[in-house]
């Protein structure tokens, strides 16, 4: 059972932090009614937001071509 709780606000900053500076876009244009593929992300990027993710909050995060059309954490704002 994982006891871990991380709020959807320290996800959604985190994702829009690591596609802010992977894609040298300002953070604040990155919304979370836009699918995070219009902004340019492919299959590395995602990979790479997968891998900082895990990283930082140590929880394996699976990662999928297709999650570039996802939006970051809506119902966090």
């Amino acid at each position: 059972m994982n006891t871990h709780f991380i709020d959807y606000r320290s996800i959604n900053g985190r994702i829009r932090s690591c596609l802010a500076k992977t894609l040298e876009i300002p953070f604040e244009e990155i919304r979370n009614d836009v699918d995070i593929g219009e902004y340019g992300a492919d299959s590395l990027v995602m990979a790479l937001v997968a891998g900082d993710m895990n990283a930082h909050f140590g929880i394996p995060v699976p990662y999928a071509e297709d999650m570039a059309h996802i939006s970051t954490v809506r119902g966090s704002e």
